[in-house]
């Protein structure tokens, strides 16, 4: 990437990856590399920092690096020139390592002459969009430092702990794979720790690793591989410090839905925009900057790109719980808790960590009074008592195995997320109207079969997501609606779909039907040319094909997604007017099983799709599992 078949240009080609990924290794090797081979005439290597001294520092080394020394003065503007000057004639190449901002870039940029020598620059960073900004033609020369492979891992683990790559005794090697395990493939990681028990022949010793990479009784590898990722954190504003910081609710390698961080970090009250519209949007964009910084890594992309689910790696995990208690942001309290081991100060947020039943320690400690969040992994019996919490504003109990106790659930007037999803949760109080605040409210892959009717009394809330149960009547209420998933059992729905098509804020719907209500109307589920005036994403789950799309309907519809278990025993389509959603960009559709009727219904819409929409959307269909 750097040669490029010998491109006379000059070339800048940006290494980005995350803190400690090997990005100054990486640059250092290929410079002696280039340098043996006598492919320049001059070369440099500058680290810029994130406390940069532009003129006094770097652009001296520069001019030392090339052979020609600088006596005196710190003028930019003098330097600049003369740094120009005496590369002008000369095919060079510099390492601009470890940048942090566009400034002292735009500074470097000017002194580098486009002599037509086939010169390079090299610049390194852990920030995406800077790496892009630096390289030539807008990103096309970036080079994404990955991590190392299990194999390069285990070679370099035994190289630096055993002097070799086979010297692990047997007593240490179960150990050994954990803490590799932790690393996940972070060169640095490996190389601080198992550079610290080089040294270390006790068990002891190489049990704290295996469960914590920066114990807060060590020093060394472990202090030294705190201090490169302090650099990062200390680089994010405080809205992003924040937002870092929650993170360490989650347990270590947890796969965490995208949608469910940016609704909790605005029920938190993170979230600096004050117009509730754009609130979701400025957290997006709080998200996307942190993984542009390469502190948090997406998982899972969306049809549009976004990311819909991510994590942290290990060792960034490790280092946001130590600085979460360093400074009471999160309490984290897992299977090993005694009874008085939990911080003696005010909890702020308490983060439950157990796969098992454990006693009421949690639920009955006076410290969590006064808490503002609380998830629980695990065993529901990790749940604190709800009668005591009254200034709680987020309430996580998403998976908890055991019997869920909601007494008290109502008088959480301060209230802005719950989630009771795939509990064993059957009923909702009929009170849950009284949470006046309450924002989002999850109870998919619960036993609720429907919703009280008081629910509509929600006047603030954004995200009601009910999976199969049964909606209340005058849902068209409910106008701040933004995200609604739900059932249409129980009434007609054609009164369903003219009631949600009044709510003007709803942007994705997700639409639960059976084959049961459609009294032999093959064209059930038809959405009207008005109404559901700022929809974009709408999944329908249906047992058969039966959907209906007139002109000019769902004018803002962007994706579409289509599940169904079987085709029509007749064998026709029974989906129809795709074509008529003009702003459509992503068409997916999903059958349980394979039939005739399934291919049928496939061949319509993929025809809609690919030769009559104007857009011809992105098409993509899943059968039995697999893609088509």
């Amino acid at each position: 990437m750097v040669m490029d078949n010998g491109n006379t240009g000059l070339k800048v080609v940006s290494v980005a990856g995350m803190a400690g990924s090997g990005k100054t290794t990486l640059a250092t090797e290929v410079v002696r590399h280039l340098g043996k081979q006598n492919h320049f005439h001059c070369s440099a290597f500058v680290s810029v920092g994130q406390k940069p001294d532009i003129a006094g520092k770097t652009l001296k080394s520069i001019l030392s690096q090339i052979g020609d020394g600088y006596g005196g003065g710190d003028d930019i503007g003098r330097l600049i020139g003369m740094l120009r000057e005496r590369l002008q004639d000369k095919r060079y190449i510099i390492v601009i390592d470890d940048l942090w901002g566009k400034a002292e870039w735009s500074t470097l940029q000017c002194c580098f002459p486009n002599n037509n020598l086939g010169s390079r620059i090299m610049v390194t960073t852990r920030n995406d969009v800077l790496a892009k900004e630096c390289s030539s033609n807008l990103g096309e020369y970036i080079y994404k430092i990955g991590l190392l492979s299990d194999a390069d891992s285990r070679d370099l683990f035994f190289n630096k702990a055993f002097g070799k790559r086979n010297g692990c005794p047997d007593y240490l090697r179960d150990l050994s794979n954990q803490i590799m395990a932790r690393c996940q493939g972070l060169p640095l990681a490996i190389a601080c720790i198992a550079g610290v028990l080089a040294h270390q022949s006790s068990k002891d010793e190489w049990e704290w690793y295996a469960s914590n990479l920066l114990p807060d009784s060590h020093s060394d590898g472990s202090n030294s591989l705190k201090q490169i990722l302090n650099l990062s954190y200390n680089d994010l504003p405080s809205h992003l410090k924040a937002c870092m910081m929650y993170l360490s609710i989650f347990p270590n390698n947890y796969e965490i839905d995208v949608e469910h961080l940016l609704r909790r970090w605005i029920a938190e009250g993170f979230i600096s925009d004050g117009r509730r519209a754009n609130r979701e949007d400025t957290a997006r964009s709080y998200l996307t900057d942190l993984i542009s910084r390469n502190m948090i890594k997406t998982l899972h992309l969306r049809d549009d790109g976004t990311p819909s689910s991510c994590t942290l790696h290990p060792v960034i995990h490790d280092f946001i719980v130590v600085k979460s208690m360093e400074e009471n942001f999160v309490t984290v309290v897992d299977a090993q808790l005694e009874a008085g081991s939990m911080n003696n100060g005010t909890i702020r947020r308490l983060s439950v960590q157990s796969s098992v039943r454990q006693d009421h320690a949690v639920a009955q400690n006076d410290t969590i009074k006064h808490a503002r969040s609380v998830t629980v992994f695990g065993h529901a019996s990790g749940v604190p008592l709800l009668t005591e919490m009254s200034v709680l504003r987020v309430l996580d109990l998403e998976g908890c195995n055991g019997a869920v106790c909601l007494d008290g659930l109502c008088k959480l007037l301060l209230l802005r997320y719950l989630s009771l999803r795939g509990t064993d949760v059957s009923e909702l109080p009929a009170q849950i109207g009284d949470l006046r605040c309450l924002e989002t409210l999850d109870v998919r892959s619960t036993q609720v079969k429907e919703l009280p009717a008081s629910i509509v009394r929600l006047e603030k809330l954004m995200h009601l997501l009910v999976g199969n149960a049964k909606l209340p009547s005058e849902i068209r209420k409910m106008k701040a609606l933004v995200t609604l998933s739900c059932a249409d059992v129980g009434r007609s729905t054609v009164n369903v779909i003219q009631e949600l098509g009044e709510l003007g804020n709803l942007r994705e719907l997700e639409l639960f039907c059976e084959a049961t209500e459609i009294s032999g109307d093959k064209k059930q589920l038809s959405f009207p040319s008005d109404g559901f005036s700022s929809l974009k994403q709408l999944r329908i789950h249906h047992s058969l094909p039966l959907v209906a799309f007139v002109t000019s309907s769902l004018p803002k519809i962007e994706v579409l997604e289509m599940k169904f278990e079987e085709g029509l025993p007749d064998e026709s389509s029974g989906v129809s007017g795709v074509e008529n959603l003009r702003s459509l960009k992503h068409v997916s559709i999903e059958f349980s099983q394979n039939d005739s009727g399934a291919a049928a219904t496939v061949a319509s819409v993929r025809n809609a799709s690919e030769m009559l929409h104007p857009n011809h959307p992105v098409f993509s269909v899943i059968i039995d599992g697999m893609n088509n």
